[in-house]
């Protein structure tokens, strides 16, 4: 299969997920990632911000609980020339927007990629090697690198496949992805 035959099956199976199997999933990966955030003494976090409309974990849920453990949470925003910046949010940050469809922080307070700890990056599968198949815009892939100091974690509501084909050199592999065991 094709990446993008991957991608397609994997945005189907996760569209067709019950309300129930998705909230059970979502329970027990989010308690697990709050583990990993407390065992790696973390003080920033970067965590995308999902769309629960496109059945995205909904990670609003899982920054509360972040905030709440005291840790400073950042968030992704597309900035010029293609340019993923993490700026820092609030419980009562203005998010905004992108064209894309998806809501950023507005550009207020820039954190340096190599202050955050542990990034939380969207994926809609992985493989046993710790490859993601995200949405094919490469945003994270050039983000990452940045990030010399940041934990790389992914969180899906599957487990992995064998391998994902044809992967690049600027494909960056995570550290770790939490799924439902």
């Amino acid at each position: 299969m094709t990446k993008l035959e991957i991608r397609e099956q994997y945005l189907q199976k996760r569209n067709s997920l019950s309300a129930e199997d998705r909230w059970e999933i979502e329970q027990y990966v989010f308690d697990k990632v709050l583990d990993i955030i407390s065992r790696k003494s973390c003080g920033t976090v970067h965590c995308y911000i999902g769309n629960p409309e496109k059945d995205e974990f909904p990670t609003l849920q899982l920054i509360e609980k972040i905030w709440l453990r005291n840790i400073q949470v950042c968030a992704p925003r597309m900035d010029k020339g293609r340019k993923l910046n993490s700026y820092l949010i609030h419980s009562d940050s203005k998010l905004e927007l992108h064209p894309f469809g998806i809501l950023e922080p507005p550009p207020l307070h820039f954190i340096d990629a190599a202050n955050i700890d542990l990034v939380l990056v969207p994926l809609l599968v992985h493989d046993h090697n710790l490859h993601r198949l995200g949405y094919g815009g490469g945003y994270y892939d050039r983000y990452l690198p940045t990030c010399s100091n940041a934990y790389k974690l992914g969180m899906s509501y599957f487990e992995p496949i064998a391998a994902i084909p044809d992967v690049e050199a600027t494909d960056v592999a995570l550290d770790e992805v939490v799924w439902k065991v």
